[in-house]
Formats: structure tokens, sequence, C-alpha cells
């Protein structure tokens, strides 16, 4: 019997936990190697950024900043004739280490967003067909109202400065067209490559997406062990509105000092991260999520049709209240007060005045 050289190529999608794959992946590749399987390094641990890199044909200025890359044209073509010799090679070495049936793991949620040119798609099987008998893409898939409302909070960590609402959602965007995305991938691998997944919690092993993925890559539940902590958690609401509250700062804000909003930014939201506070998450109401919704019902029943055996996404909205949350009161500028100060080392306003004031009492 032939011995098959395999691919299992994860491209997410946005907002499924696709980080959290991607880390038990790395930190667990001696546990893959037993298996026959890899976690290849030189395609760009944790998030196989420079194979996304290799696949652009016109590669984002962030990945190539990543990756070292100069933005003009000879310095691309040098890292794509770099990154098709080494990484073929490490390949190649690890299927002469395992002469039996082997299989290379890749996963990144930008080959979901990113590449999206057919050209593209093409290209990158090309160069996996090189190297690999077989290539099967695995994506989950987020019911779209909640995949709304999880990327605003991503949104929010990159400057956006409103709070959520489904009436401001482009429902045309290429994020939400899911029959698209897989239409895509498809043309070029073929329909039976695909692995269409809901991204949902019952229908996930164990209810989480790392275990699921494990099962799926030939790692038994018994072996697989829980991370400790998730990934790209929520801001709470405290922390949203006080991000928010920064997002709207002017750039020379004397509160600055006269750093950069942007070099800021990641020091700000690693301190918001450990904001708690007892209010959850804010929702809108079930009815403006039942009617975000229908939007997409008609292209997510024929997702089920076509992969999923008819089995669609779960239609409960109950999670959704019967009236949208209200937005609780607080001073969001006293707060960005504070948290700016802790992030620059200084002392508030608030905590100046209180300090005098009790300076006079005594």
């Amino acid at each position: 019997m032939k011995k098959m050289k395999k691919a299992i190529l994860h491209i997410g999608s946005e907002k499924t936990g696709s980080t959290s794959i991607q880390q038990y992946l790395h930190l667990h590749r001696d546990q893959l190697n037993q298996k026959n399987c890899t976690y290849p390094q030189f395609a760009g641990l944790i998030s196989n950024f420079r194979l996304v890199l290799f696949a652009h044909s016109v590669p984002d200025a962030d990945l190539l900043a990543l990756a070292g890359v100069g933005n003009d044209p000879k310095s691309i073509e040098k890292f794509k004739q770099k990154f098709f010799n080494k990484h073929t090679r490490e390949v190649q070495q690890f299927q002469a280490e395992y002469p039996e049936d082997s299989t290379v793991i890749y996963s990144s949620e930008h080959l979901q967003s990113r590449i999206t040119r057919p050209g593209d798609i093409a290209g990158l099987k090309s160069f996996l067909e090189i190297m690999y008998d077989s290539v099967e893409i695995v994506v989950y898939l987020r019911r779209q109202d909640r995949f709304a409302m999880s990327s605003h909070n991503t949104a929010i960590q990159g400057g956006n400065k409103n709070r959520f609402d489904f009436d401001a959602v482009n429902v045309k965007g290429p994020y939400y067209d899911y029959a698209a995305l897989l239409k895509r991938w498809a043309k070029v691998f073929g329909q039976d490559a695909l692995c269409v997944k809901f991204f949902e919690a019952d229908r996930l092993n164990r209810g989480s997406v790392v275990a699921d993925f494990c099962e799926h890559i030939g790692i038994s539940a018994d072996e697989f062990r829980v991370p400790g902590k998730q990934n790209n958690e929520r801001l709470s609401y405290t922390a949203q509105e006080t991000l928010l509250a920064f997002n709207r700062m002017d750039n020379n804000d004397p509160r600055l000092l006269g750093n950069s909003k942007e070099e800021l930014r990641q020091d700000l939201i690693k301190m918001l991260h450990g904001w708690d506070d007892e209010y959850g998450v804010i929702k809108p109401s079930k009815q403006q999520a039942i009617e975000f919704y229908a939007h997409f019902k008609e292209q997510n029943d024929l997702i089920a049709k076509t992969w999923l055996s008819g089995q669609g996404f779960s239609e409960d909205f109950d999670d959704y209240p019967d009236a949208a949350d209200a937005y609780p009161t607080l001073n969001a500028e006293l707060l960005l007060d504070r948290a700016l100060s802790r992030c620059l080392g200084t002392i508030s306003k608030h905590e100046e005045a209180f300090l005098m004031c009790n300076s006079k009492a005594s």
C-alpha cells in the first residue's frame, strides 16, 4: 500500500479559537511527532504567517514587517524564494524521518481573511502538491451574529470608537460571506477536500475547538490537555468603555505626555485585560440578533446541505435578552485618566486631588 504524505491546512476562520489551536500545536510539537505529525517551524510560528506571505500576491505590510521583509518587489521575491527552498527542505526532512504515513499541519486564520484571490489559492495548491499526496482544508465557522459581537471586541482594540450596533455592521462584507469563502477554496482544492465545522460548543469535542481539532488530526481525547487560559479573551464592559474613550482622544491630548497613541495602545490593552467588573456582556435584543442573522440564513442552509448533511447552525437565540441591555453609566474619562496614569507611571488627576485633600486635612 502506498504511503501517504498528507497536509492539513486549517484556515480559520476568524474568531473561532485559531490562536488557541496554534499555541497548542506549537507547545506540543514533540507529542505531534509521536503521531507522525509536525507543525512546521519555518512556516512562521505560531500563526504560519510566512506561509501566508508566500501565498499572497500582494503581501500586507504588517506581515512583511513581522517577517523582517522590505515592502518592495525585490525583497518580497527574495523572501519567497528563500521560503520555498527552506520550507520544502524542512518538510522533506520530516517526511524522511517518518517514511510511513505522515501529516504536516498548518494553521492560520489569515489564510481565510487575506488569501482571497483565486490565483493565490491556486498558487498555494501548486506549492503544496510538490510535497504532499493530499491536502485537506479545515475551517470552523461561527454564527454571524456571534461573530459580529466578538469581532467588535477586537475592533475596539484596533481603534474603533463606537459601541456595538448590529445596524452598523456591513452584512455584505467578505468576513460574513461564508458561502463565498468556501466556494473559493472548493473551486481550487475540490469540494471533498474541505472539512467544514461549526463553532458551537455542543458540536465540538469536549466543547473545545482545541480538543476538537486535536481529535480531527488523530490525537485522542485522553491525550488532550486543556490550556489554562483562553486566548483573545473579551474585555470587560468597564475595560471596553475605557478603551473607547482612549480611541476618541485627540492624538495630541496632554494626558499622553507626548507619547504616541498607537505606541501606548498595546500597553493599555494588556493592562485593561486585567480589569474585571460585574456587568458581563452588554447584549442587543433577541429580535435584533434574529433580524441580523436572517441576512445569512439562505447561504448558511446551503453550506449545511453541502458539507454538514443538512445540520445547520443552531437557531436558538435565547442567550439574548428580550429587550436590549441598558449600558451601565460609567465615568469613562475618569477611568481613562487612571488607566493612562498607570501605564505611564504617573499619578492621575483624581488621585492627585485625593492626596492633596488628605494632606490638607492632616
